[in-house]
């Protein structure tokens, strides 16, 4: 795996995903508006409960997911968004600029969802800051 800074383009695509998302949220959340910060899981959280995890279409999913990114970077410090490339694909992670801790928003959401523990996204937020952070408890939830 490789990381590299986001380019132009790439930014370009995270805020078009931000702005979808800000378009589910509001129509299923009474007009309400992503801000990126801790309050946006509880709209995320409810946009996503309106429908099944099999009923998110890929580009909606993935607009959630960038959304829960960016309320990792906005609350966490010394993290920043970042491209991951393997060998078929290229897509966004959030990372501790001062170490090697990362993780992908949209694989994590999709295992979260997946694996229906009927925990929230604030149970996830919890999970995924610990691992970035390095916390004990959170690096043995992972390992």
């Amino acid at each position: 795996m490789k990381f590299s800074y986001p380019s132009k383009d790439d930014f370009r695509q995270l805020s078009h995903h931000l702005h979808l998302a800000d378009e589910l949220v509001s129509s299923h959340c009474d007009g309400d508006l992503l801000s990126g910060g801790k309050s946006d899981l509880d709209l995320l959280q409810r946009a996503i409960d309106t429908r099944t995890p099999q009923g998110l279409v890929a580009e909606t999913f993935r607009a959630l997911s960038v959304a829960l990114g960016r309320v990792l970077v906005n609350n966490l410090d010394a993290c920043d968004w970042s491209m991951i490339e393997g060998e078929s694909q290229r897509d966004f992670a959030v990372r501790h600029q001062v170490t090697l801790r990362w993780i992908s928003p949209y694989g994590s959401l999709a295992s979260h969802l997946n694996g229906s523990t009927g925990r929230g996204l604030h149970a996830l937020y919890d999970d995924l800051a610990g691992q970035l952070m390095g916390s004990a408890a959170a690096n043995r939830a992972f390992a």
